[in-house]
């Protein structure tokens, strides 16, 4: 049954051990535990199992998926969004594991369920070239800030190229070759999972250049570019630079923006 798989994702025994599957593998990301496991587990325990767990887990459908997510709508748009998502999760895992034929929640979305996040939109949009040259302005200008010199390369590099901030984060000096003016991106590291070279013309490779005597030689000397950053530094400094004049906050990962170098 659809219950049996929850519980095996989970690595309980009975669905009543919510405390057990709180200590759940599946709720580490990255090494780390998630900020909010008890969420994930209230959802899968609470109104997924609930909702369709005496169902064959082979013979579930996307119409009961439906189901289940109109029924939960009723209470909220974020736990029927978050039944959906999790349900597509145990699913896939389920799939991968010959418990189940298929994955019905695959092609249920949150967008036409009507449980869709308010500001995914804005989440994933693409920034406007006027907005991009507010902020490299800002970064320049507005000394209130007083970001970290590697978070303003950062934000400045993100501007110019259009990539993702996971793929910044975890890109290597060894992987520039400044001589010719490149940067090789492993596919690991990219949501595509193949590899890319990007040129770097004179106005990044100045940036480049400028990192490069941050981190990549002397006392401050490390393997990554940016020097173990993370993204929620970018996050709190792309905050700070558009709260003080309160314009429309743009988030720059995950947008796919076109570069502008």
């Amino acid at each position: 049954t659809v219950e049996q798989v929850v519980c095996q994702y989970l690595g309980i025994e009975s669905a009543d051990d919510f405390e057990g599957a709180l200590q759940s593998e599946q709720l580490v990301r990255k090494g780390k535990r998630l900020r909010a496991p008890e969420k994930v587990v209230r959802s899968m325990l609470g109104d997924i199992v609930p909702a369709i767990g005496q169902v064959r887990a082979r013979q579930i459908t996307g119409a009961q998926v439906v189901q289940m997510v109109e029924n939960i709508k009723a209470r909220g748009a974020e736990p029927a969004r978050l039944a959906l998502l999790y349900a597509n999760r145990v699913f896939a895992w389920g799939v991968a594991r010959s418990l189940m034929h298929s994955n019905p929640a695959a092609e249920v979305t949150a967008g036409v369920m009507g449980v869709a996040r308010t500001d995914d939109q804005q989440r994933h949009r693409v920034p406007r070239r006027d907005e991009v040259a507010a902020l490299l302005q800002l970064l320049d200008n507005d000394e209130r800030c007083r970001l970290d010199e590697r978070t303003r390369l950062a934000i400045k590099i993100l501007l110019y190229m259009g990539i993702r901030t996971g793929e910044l984060i975890g890109a290597k000096w060894s992987e520039v070759h400044f001589p010719r003016q490149l940067w090789t991106a492993p596919g690991e590291r990219r949501k595509s999972g193949k590899p890319v070279t990007y040129p770097l013309p004179d106005a990044l490779l100045t940036l480049f250049q400028a990192l490069y005597k941050l981190t990549g030689e002397g006392e401050g000397k490390h393997e990554k570019i940016l020097g173990g950053l993370d993204r929620r530094a970018i996050g709190r400094a792309l905050t700070r630079l558009q709260q003080p004049r309160g314009k429309e906050r743009v988030v720059l990962w995950n947008t796919g923006s076109e570069p502008i170098a």
